[in-house]
C-alpha cells in the first residue's frame, strides 16, 4: 500500500504502552479519501475507539499524533496534528504545530501514532524509520521540556533527531499541560501533556530519513513554486518581516489587545509603542526561523539584551504578546519573555497559563486572594519573578497551584467569593486567546462560542453577525492536510484553502480528482464527526453559549469604548449557525438527514437521531 498510495507513507503506528507492544494500522485508499488524513484520521479513530465517559486521563483514551497528505511534500507551511479526549474539557480535542517534527515522521515512513494504554513505568518511544522501541525515561522524569531534548540528544547520539515532550505539568497531569517540541513549539491546547504523562510517556523522539512521494511530481513541483512565489511577494512582506506580530498593531486599533484580563482591550500609543513590532524588530530581533521547506519564515526569534534575564533568547509572536505580555500586566519584552520561556520549559500551554496568570492577578488585586493564599507571592501586574514562581506552582501543582492546575473556571469555583466570573473562559469552559470579542470593528472572534474544542482563537464560523460554518469547514481541511493557515491565500491567515491551490496541489500529489464540492464536503464531514463525539458525551448548545460577564460590559478605553456583546447577539449568531448546520437549533445535535449526506449514517445509528 505505502507503494501505491501516494502523498502518504501508508501506515499508522500504534503503540500499546501497557503491553510494551506495537503494531500497524493500514492506511487505506477509503481512509484517506473520507478523511484526508490529520485532524480528520483522528476524529475516526477517536469516535469509533474512545467509548462515552472514558476517562481522559486514564488508559483508554487515546493520544494521536496526525500528519497529512501535504506534510513533508516540500510544500511551505507543511505541519502534524495531534488529538485526544480533553482533561480540560472532557470533549474532543485537537491542537497542530509546525517546525520539523511533523514531517520526520512522515520521513520516518508514519502517518501517525496512535498511543494507548499506561506504561507501569516513565518511557520514551524511539522511532528511526522502521526501528520502534520503547526506552526508559526513569532518568528524564522531571526534567523540563528543554534538558528532556537535549538529553535525549545525547543519548541517541544524534543532534537530528526530533523531539516532542512534557515537562513537570504533564507529568502533574496538569490539565492545562502542552506537548513540546524545539523549545518554543508546542501542541499547546486543552492538556496532551496531561494525557501523555499520565500514560507515563515522557517523550517521543523521531528520526527518518526516507521521502514522501507523489503522484505528478511536475504538475506538484509548479504549484509549490506558485505558492512559494505568492510569500515571497511584495503583498505577503509585512507577514514574513514580522510574522504574527503585524497582528500587534491591527488588534490595539480595534480595541481587540487584551489587558490584564481583559478589564481593558486597548493601549495608548506610548505604551503600544514598546510592544509593537517596529520597536521590537529595532531592540530585540536576533533573527528568524522557518518551518521546513517555508517561504514564509514568520518565526521571529527575540534576545533580551539587557537587565536580570540578559541573553535569554525565545520567539516573538503575537500569543505570547497578548497573553503572557499584555494580558499579565507588561508592556517591556525583556520582563515577560522570562516568564513565557518558564511556561513553555514547564510544559504548559501559553494561552491558558497566562489566562490562569492574569486571573489569579486580578483575584488579587480585588482582594479575593492574598499573599498568605498565594504562599508569599506579589502577583501584582506585571511582577515577573512572582509571575515565575506562579508558573512552577502550577506545574509542581504546590500550594495555590494545585487549585490552578485545575484551569481557571474550576478554579474559580474552588476558590469561591464568586472567583469564577474573572475566570476568562468561553465554550466548554476553555480558556479565550488574546483577542477582545466585544469591538463592534472586528466582529470575528466568533470561534469563542462555536469552535468544537471549546474557546478558541482558531476556526472562527463567520462573524457575528454574519454565520458562515464552511469558514470552519476550510479550517478543518488546513488541519487533516496538514498546512498553516499562515501560508494561505495572502500568508495574512485569510481561511481558504482552495484559493492557494491547495486542492490541486492534493490532486496533483496523490492522482485523485477531488473537485471543489467534495473536497469541502471532507471539511464538513469531519467537522460533524467532531461535533458528533462531543454530542455523544452529553455535550449540548448550551455547553458553548458562554462568555465571562466581563463580556457582556462595554470596552473602558479606546476608540471603540462602551463596544460590547449582548446574550441577544450570540444566541442568534448560533440559532443562525446551527440552521445552517443542520443541527437542532436547541441542543445542537445534529440532525440523521445531515449525517447521512455526509456518508456518516452509522454516526446517526449511534446517536439514535
Amino acid at each position: 500500500m505505502a507503494d501505491t498510495l501516494f502523498g502518504y507513507a501508508g501506515k499508522i503506528l500504534e503503540v500499546d504502552l501497557t503491553t510494551h507492544s506495537t503494531k500497524t494500522v493500514e492506511v487505506t485508499p477509503d481512509l484517506a479519501k473520507k478523511y484526508l488524513g490529520g485532524v480528520g484520521f483522528a476524529a475516526h479513530f477517536l469516535w469509533s475507539r474512545v467509548k462515552p465517559g472514558t476517562d481522559p486521563l486514564g488508559p483508554d483514551n487515546l493520544l494521536m499524533f496526525m500528519t497529512g497528505p501535504m506534510t513533508g511534500t516540500g510544500a511551505s507551511g507543511t505541519r502534524w496534528s495531534a488529538a485526544f479526549k480533553s482533561p480540560h474539557t472532557g470533549a474532543w480535542a485537537q491542537t497542530a504545530m509546525g517546525g520539523d517534527i511533523g514531517p520526520e515522521l512522515k520521513y520516518a515512513g508514519w502517518d501517525g501514532i496512535i498511543i494507548t494504554g499506561k506504561s507501569d513505568a516513565p518511557v520514551y518511544l524511539s522511532i528511526n524509520n522502521s526501528k520502534v522501541q520503547l526506552k526508559d525515561a526513569r532518568k528524564l522524569w522531571g526534567k523540563d521540556t528543554h534538558e528532556t531534548s537535549l538529553a535525549i540528544e545525547k543519548e541517541l547520539k544524534d543532534r537530528l533527531v526530533k523531539v516532542a515532550c512534557i515537562g513537570p505539568a504533564g507529568e502533574n497531569r496538569v490539565v492545562i499541560a502542552s506537548i513540546n517540541s524545539e523549545n518554543f513549539r508546542a501542541f499547546g491546547r486543552l492538556g496532551g501533556g496531561a494525557v501523555m504523562g499520565a500514560k507515563n510517556l515522557k517523550a517521543v523522539a523521531i528520526r527518518g530519513t526516507g521521502e514522501v512521494k507523489v503522484a505528478d511530481l511536475d504538475a506538484f513541483w509548479k504549484l509549490v513554486e506558485q505558492q512559494r512565489a505568492n510569500l515571497l511577494s511584495p503583498d505577503n512582506y509585512w507577514f514574513r518581516r514580522w510574522g504574527t506580530q503585524t497582528y500587534n498593531e491591527w488588534l490595539n486599533d480595534v480595541d481587540q489587545l487584551g489587558r490584564k484580563n481583559f478589564q481593558e482591550a486597548w493601549l495608548a500609543p506610548d505604551e503600544f509603542r514598546e510592544v509593537s513590532a517596529q520597536y521590537l524588530e529595532k531592540t530585540s530581533e536576533l533573527g528568524r526561523r522557518a518551518c521546513i521547506g517555508c517561504a514564509n519564515r514568520c518565526s521571529t526569534m527575540g534576545i533580551v539584551r539587557s537587565g536580570p534575564h540578559a541573553g535569554l533568547v525565545n520567539e516573538i509572536d503575537y500569543e505570547g504578546i497578548s497573553n503572557v505580555g499584555v494580558g499579565c500586566g507588561h508592556t517591556d519584552f525583556r520582563t515577560y519573555m522570562p516568564v513565557e520561556t518558564e511556561i513553555e520549559k514547564q510544559g504548559l500551554d501559553l494561552i491558558s497559563t497566562g489566562k490562569t496568570i492574569s486571573f489569579t492577578s486580578e483575584l488579587y488585586q480585588r482582594g479575593v486572594l492574598t499573599k498568605a493564599d498565594l504562599g508569599g507571592l506579589d502577583l501584582t501586574w506585571g511582577n515577573t519573578d512572582a509571575q515565575i514562581e506562579l508558573v512552577k506552582m502550577i506545574a509542581t501543582r504546590k500550594g495555590i497551584g494545585d487549585t490552578l492546575a485545575l484551569g481557571t473556571y474550576e478554579a474559580g469555583r474552588k476558590i469561591g467569593h464568586g472567583a469564577e466570573q474573572y475566570a476568562m473562559v468561553a465554550g466548554l469552559h476553555n480558556e479565550m486567546s488574546g483577542s477582545d470579542p466585544r469591538s463592534s470593528a472586528a466582529m470575528i472572534n466568533t470561534a469563542y462560542v462555536a469552535a468544537e474544542r471549546g474557546s478558541s482563537h482558531n476556526a472562527p464560523a463567520g462573524t457575528w453577525d454574519a454565520p458562515d460554518p464552511v469558514w470552519q469547514d476550510k479550517m478543518t481541511l488546513f488541519d487533516s492536510l496538514v498546512v498553516c493557515l499562515f501560508v494561505s491565500v495572502d500568508g495574512w491567515g485569510s481561511v481558504n484553502p482552495i484559493n492557494p491551490d491547495y486542492l490541486a496541489m492534493l490532486n496533483s500529489a496523490t492522482g485523485w480528482n477531488i473537485d471543489e464540492r467534495g473536497f469541502l464536503q471532507i471539511g464538513e464531514r469531519i467537522a460533524n464527526l467532531e461535533h458528533a463525539f462531543n454530542i455523544r458525551e452529553g455535550f449540548r448548545r448550551a455547553d458553548w453559549e458562554y462568555l465571562p460577564p466581563r463580556m457582556f460590559e462595554g470596552l473602558p478605553t479606546g476608540p471603540n469604548e462602551g463596544d460590547k456583546l449582548t446574550p441577544e447577539i450570540v444566541k442568534s449568531f448560533l440559532d443562525e449557525l446551527y440552521t445552517l448546520r443542520g443541527w437542532d437549533v436547541a441542543t445542537g445535535i445534529p440532525t440523521r438527514a445531515k449525517l447521512e449526506s455526509l456518508d456518516l449514517k452509522d454516526v446517526a445509528d449511534e446517536l439514535k437521531v
